[in-house]
């Protein structure tokens, strides 16, 4: 018997042709930073060590866009094992004790295997609401896709949900739950919503804080049109008809900016030049290939108890 012809072949990383470059560096992905810093800043093992071991609540916006850099260069870029491996050890040391008194690790499976879920689960949730949604082959092709990314890390696989369906469980469990730490989750709220120190380099402080504010409120509210209800309602985030029919408005006009912008405009920096140097087309070429869903699933977001930002 050949038992290396036995062994299941390793998931490949995303590149070129693939719904993770198509989706992940996408601009419209800004407009869930505050929807996935939640669903982060909710773990206990996470929430406690923003709150405890970061700045992140006095600085978000540097703490939001600052971690983008890494964890899209780990795709889009040419060096993205290499950043990976970065982006991992950089987390050796931050343990502690979590949201619900016992010790963690960040580099432990739990909460690492959920950082980077919430990575994957943006995706479709963007292509959900701004964009053209996901069908259940492409979410079966996403995530596999996203195994051959968390192999990037140099982490084991073991701990992870091995497929879409395995993924689509183990986010309604997690959400349903795990995601206990409110008081991370609401300094995570408070923090957009509160004057903070400007991102970026050329723009003085005092002329970011109306903007900052502004965009804050701007993605409290989109988290609370697009986070699973048992969250929006476990932080007290008001959802009402008149939000729900602007918000209505607001994703059909996300879609039709986002349909006139040229490719290259639609894209984040390390992203576009991720595109640019592979010179690729317009549209994904052939994603990873992986068996159709035997079994309809459910996920937080488009679950029927779920679907409210529509």
């Amino acid at each position: 018997m050949n038992t290396a012809a036995s062994q299941p072949t390793p998931p490949t990383a995303p590149g070129p042709g693939s719904h993770t470059w198509r989706l992940l560096g996408d601009v419209r992905s800004l407009l869930l930073l505050g929807h996935t810093g939640l669903l982060q800043a909710m773990h206990p093992a996470i929430g406690s060590a923003l709150i405890h071991q970061s700045v992140a609540f006095k600085d978000p916006w540097n703490r939001l866009l600052r971690s983008s850099d890494p964890i899209l260069a780990s795709v889009y870029g040419a060096d993205a094992e290499t950043v990976a491996h970065t982006v991992r050890d950089y987390h050796t040391g931050i343990r502690g004790t979590d949201g619900n008194g016992q010790p963690f690790h960040a580099l432990n499976p739990a909460p690492f295997v959920w950082a980077h879920a919430t990575f994957i689960h943006s995706q479709v949730v963007s292509a959900q609401f701004f964009g053209r949604p996901l069908t259940a082959v492409e979410k079966f092709e996403l995530y596999a896709e996203a195994l051959g990314w968390f192999r990037r890390y140099g982490m084991g696989l073991r701990e992870v949900p091995k497929d879409w369906t395995e993924f689509s469980a183990y986010l309604n469990r997690v959400v349903d739950g795990d995601l206990t730490h409110v008081e991370a989750g609401a300094e995570a709220i408070r923090s957009l919503l509160v004057d903070s120190p400007s991102p970026l380099r050329w723009l003085p402080d005092r002329l970011w804080r109306p903007v900052g504010r502004r965009l804050g409120r701007l993605e409290v509210w989109v988290a609370a049109a697009t986070l699973p209800p048992v969250i929006r309602d476990r932080m007290c985030l008001t959802w009402t008809t008149r939000d729900a029919a602007l918000f209505a408005v607001f994703r059909r006009l996300i879609r039709l900016l986002a349909a006139l912008l040229p490719h290259d405009a639609r894209y984040l920096p390390q992203a576009r030049a991720g595109w640019r140097r592979h010179h690729t087309t317009r549209q994904p070429a052939t994603p990873t290939s992986v068996p159709a869903p035997t079994r309809p699933e459910r996920t937080p977001i488009l679950s029927a108890r779920g679907h409210h930002g529509a």
